[in-house]
């Protein structure tokens, strides 16, 4: 039997735009991605939350079927993760094959985290994986969420629920990869190196709105960041760009945007 591992656990959450683009999934992208994890693999226990579910199903899902559907139907975007979501979770299983490390798929809603129960028998899954050596690859489960729900905003938005599982498994860093280096100042046009208790409020501010208005873009991930930070876990948390940031200078706080615990 493996013995429990006692390196510290980096939760890594990567947006739809760090896996997927214009065609659907992109392999050279999570290949990249799964370069940088092996690398502090060694050194760290990790797991990897992944969006592009929803993004990966539009792409390869036929016309025939497309042109019956409306985005705006939150059971027809629900219909989209239904077909994507397998993609996404291969693409990171081949991606992790090559290096010979082996992955398990979690599908996740807020009841599974927020119920005490359901939330135990999550987290004993997630660290019997790391104790066998097992790279969870998580997703909220859009499929299985109802609209109005806090289980669908969650899944919606995999911000929250990296941070859901990082204080769930007392996580010692969060990292939120994205398409951008960091939290920008707009009057600068420079990467925010640290965002603490004395300037979160100028931080929301120029964060702008979430990407669909409530759920997603960069004020979802500053508000996740701070709160993984100065919340009970002590999650050191950071904000960095997927494919143009070392995950491992990211971790050191050397690059991006960094959330020092309180």
């Amino acid at each position: 039997m493996a013995e429990q591992s006692e390196k510290e656990i980096i939760v890594v959450k990567y947006g739809s735009k760090a896996v997927t683009d214009a065609e659907g999934l992109n392999r050279m992208r999570i290949r990249h991605h799964v370069s940088e994890l092996a690398g502090i693999k060694g050194c760290h226990d990790i797991v990897v939350v992944s969006s592009g579910a929803i993004a990966a199903g539009e792409a390869i899902i036929p016309k025939k079927i497309k042109r019956h559907m409306d985005m705006e139907n939150h059971l027809d975007v629900q219909s989209l993760a239904t077909v994507g979501s397998t993609k996404v979770f291969k693409g990171w299983q081949n991606a992790f094959a090559r290096r010979d490390i082996v992955t398990g798929t979690v599908q996740v809603t807020n009841h599974e985290i927020e119920d005490a129960s359901e939330g135990r028998v999550l987290e004993r899954v997630l660290r019997n994986n790391i104790r066998l050596g097992i790279v969870p690859i998580i997703n909220g489960n859009d499929a299985m969420s109802e609209e109005g729900s806090e289980d669908y905003e969650v899944a919606r938005d995999n911000d929250q629920l990296a941070l859901h599982v990082s204080q769930l498994l007392g996580a010692s860093h969060l990292c939120l990869m994205t398409e951008v280096r960091g939290l920008i100042d707009p009057v600068s046009g420079d990467v925010v190196p640290t965002v603490a208790a004395e300037n979160i409020g100028w931080a929301l501010s120029i964060a702008g709105e979430n990407g669909n208005g409530t759920r997603g873009g960069m004020k979802s991930k500053v508000e996740a960041a701070f709160e993984a930070a100065h919340g009970s876990s002590a999650t050191s948390a950071h904000i960095a760009h997927a494919m143009e940031s070392s995950l491992e200078e990211v971790i050191a706080g050397q690059q991006g945007t960094y959330f020092p615990i309180r």
